[in-house]
């Protein structure tokens, strides 16, 4: 019934002033409204209303021949009686082939003034994008109030362009009216039909700053989606694109002293760790406006600015990211350290892995492992100057910490060439027995999430190499032959309980003494 409807609608919309002579019910609504919206009323009464296929011609033809009153009457009809119209597909194919999509979108401005929540979302979307499509920025923000909060996909409606559409509307003044309509339309130029060769990034942020500062790192948000796993192949440009994008705004903003959020840093470092791209320009720019106090510093925009660099060999920003957040002393874990004490090794930073590992044993959170064992003894090889060795054996063996026999030869190395040291007494290291009072769990901060999100993000097991399946046929397996046995005893049947222990007493008894069949002849 939906798909005779669904046809029926289409032929209704592609023509445009023609009347249908096969729908005796069309026929009478084209030909005299106002008496068959009084039957139309008086059948209401009796409880003898249409069904939702007649509802779909009714308001198609009641549209084309412009009466809002009737149409608005309809529609309130269908909405109270909650007739099972198929509103998503209805206002679609209207759309799509209509020659007057305007009447469709007036109807359903009528629709939603009567009951706003009884039309699905993705009818809300088809208006919205035929409201952009023709430049009519009112009616698509009056509607996309209804559905800020509700969750759709990308392709869609890009949320992050509606935002921006919503800021500037709420900037709009007597003064700047000229100002809001260039940077609307540019935005949508932008980031919707992509005509950048059109409009400069440089000239847009210009006009974005004037009606707003805000605005800009709402284009940044918009611009640094959540895409920050691992991407396949055939989305390697866009995420290039959106890189290319940001970049220009982290520069504006920090020309023009606009805050930013590290959120934002630490999306854009993530992305150019997938996509292989510098992060140079960029890191540059967020230890520069940490400085000015533009930005907010976090484990996460520090480990994931740090990542970026090494990946890129740019071991001075990778070393300036460690200081960042060894002077803010921002929570940190044992991979963390481990990272840093390797970088340091490259580069000959003996003093600044000396106040890690300063700050490391401070901190009682941190359990070290193997690893950073290994990344420390990365570091004596190459000077041990300035190293208390007997505080070092004492953290490890403090918490377990093993070497390997490669490593305790470098240790047995180490050791040898320096002064001899007081060993610590592994007794003394073990710490007191305490009472610990159970406390109920606490729960994680929004820096402790963000931390550990970016840990994931880095550090994405790699996925194994799925086994080939199993056939789906097995031979049978023989059953082993036993040895020394002929074919008739391996069919025998087990015999029953009662006749198992006759059996056996058949077996276990002594054979009868032989006869002498010998004959003696007297």
């Amino acid at each position: 019934m939906q798909r005779a409807a669904r046809q029926t609608s289409l032929r209704w919309f592609s023509n445009k002033d023609v009347v249908l002579k096969k729908s005796s019910l069309a026929k009478h609504f084209n030909e005299n409204p106002e008496k068959a919206m009084s039957v139309f009323r008086g059948l209401d009464t009796l409880g003898m209303g249409p069904d939702a296929t007649q509802l779909r011609s009714i308001l198609v033809t009641l549209s084309k021949s412009n009466r809002e009153a009737e149409v608005k009457e309809v529609l309130e009809y269908a909405m109270k009686r909650e007739i099972s119209i198929n509103w998503s597909d209805f206002f679609r194919n209207g759309l799509e082939h209509s020659s007057s999509p305007l009447q469709l979108v007036e109807m359903f401005e009528s629709a939603v003034a009567t009951n706003p929540s009884i039309l699905p979302t993705s009818s809300y979307i088809t208006i919205i994008r035929q409201c952009l499509k023709v430049n009519d920025f009112e009616r698509a923000l009056k509607l996309y109030k209804h559905i800020e909060n509700e969750e759709f996909r990308l392709h869609q409606l890009n949320k992050g362009v509606m935002q921006v559409l919503v800021q500037l509307s709420k900037a709009r003044t007597e003064e700047n009216n000229e100002i809001i309509d260039k940077a609307t339309k540019w935005t949508l130029g932008l980031f919707i039909k992509r005509r950048t060769s059109q409009v400069p990034m440089e000239e847009y942020l210009d006009v974005v700053a004037q009606a707003n500062p805000e605005i800009v790192t709402t284009c940044l948000r918009m611009i640094l989606r959540k895409e920050t796993s691992p991407i396949p192949d055939h989305r390697q440009k866009q995420m290039e694109t959106h890189i290319n994008d940001a970049t220009p705004i982290f520069d504006f903003c920090n020309k023009h002293n606009i805050g930013v959020s590290y959120h934002l840093f630490t999306s854009y470092f993530l992305k150019c760790k997938h996509a292989n791209v510098n992060p140079k320009q960029v890191v540059q720019i967020f230890l520069e406006m940490e400085k000015k106090s533009l930005t907010q510093t976090s484990a996460a925009a520090c480990t994931a600015a740090m990542h970026s660099c090494i990946s890129h060999r740019e071991n001075d920003l990778a070393l300036a990211c460690i200081r960042v957040a060894l002077k803010q002393d921002l929570g940190r874990n044992s991979r963390h350290y481990n990272t840093a004490f390797w970088i340091c090794s490259k580069t000959n930073e003996k003093e600044l892995a000396i106040e890690l590992f300063d700050n490391m044993r401070k901190q009682d959170e941190v359990i070290p492992n193997e690893k950073t064992l290994t990344s420390i003894l990365l570091n004596l090889n190459t000077s041990n100057e300035g190293w208390n060795l007997q505080e070092v054996l004492a953290y490890f063996a403090k918490h377990q910490v093993k070497p390997t026999s490669r490593e305790y030869s470098q240790l047995v190395e180490i050791l040898s060439s320096t002064p001899s040291i007081e060993y610590p007494d592994i007794d003394q290291l073990k710490p007191e027995p305490t009472i610990v009072n159970k406390s109920p769990p606490r729960r994680k901060t929004q820096e402790e999430k963000d931390l550990a999100a970016t840990e994931a993000m880095i550090s994405k097991p790699i996925r194994a190499k799925p086994l080939k399946p199993a056939p789906r046929y097995r031979t049978p397996r023989e059953p082993k032959k036993a040895v020394n046995t002929t074919n008739n005893e391996k069919n025998v049947v087990e015999p029953t309980s009662w006749k198992r222990e006759e059996r056996e007493k058949e077996l276990t008894k002594e054979p009868e003494p032989k006869k002498d069949s010998s004959c003696s002849i007297m």
